[in-house]
């Protein structure tokens, strides 16, 4: 352990404190271009719910009855959509601290990349618009932009 400043102790997988205000404009754009996406699907979600209901049948059997169980309320997604704002903002400011928050950070943003081609996939199976497909193009550029960002600061403090 080594000692950083006044008797603040750094385990090893940590390392000194890096300003916060040096966080990439991408890794702080991508909350927000997430909120979008997730306002986008809250404002729509119980419109679809209906259609997805409607659609069933043409579904393949496993798919169908995945189908069946879901149902989202405006006021669910809205509450997800905060959540996961929260989330993505202090993870953004974790990973300025340790090595352990920029892995996370990775990883949330990767999983925001699959889950915009989730929505691509979805509108292709079922051949219609499906909330969130317009803005997730949006966050997976975010996404990616926030990714190379974190990969050159790693590449930078290492070399």
């Amino acid at each position: 352990m080594t000692r950083v400043g006044r008797n603040r102790r750094l385990r090893r997988d940590q390392e000194p404190p890096r300003d916060v205000a040096s966080i990439h404009p991408a890794t702080l754009l991508a909350p927000f271009v997430f909120l979008v996406h997730d306002i986008e699907e809250a404002l729509q979600v119980e419109r679809m719910n209906a259609i997805a209901q409607d659609r069933r049948q043409r579904l393949p059997a496993p798919l169908a009855k995945w189908v069946g169980r879901l149902h989202y309320t405006r006021r669910t997604m809205g509450a997800l959509a905060a959540a996961l704002f929260a989330l993505q903002a202090g993870l953004s400011v974790w990973s300025r601290r340790s090595r352990r928050g920029e892995r996370a950070l990775s990883l949330a943003l990767r999983l925001r990349r699959s889950n915009g081609l989730s929505h691509i996939g979805q509108t292709i199976i079922l051949r219609r618009y499906v909330p969130g497909v317009a803005t997730a193009p949006a966050v997976m550029a975010t996404a990616g932009l926030a990714l190379r960002a974190l990969k050159k600061d790693r590449i930078a403090r290492l070399g």
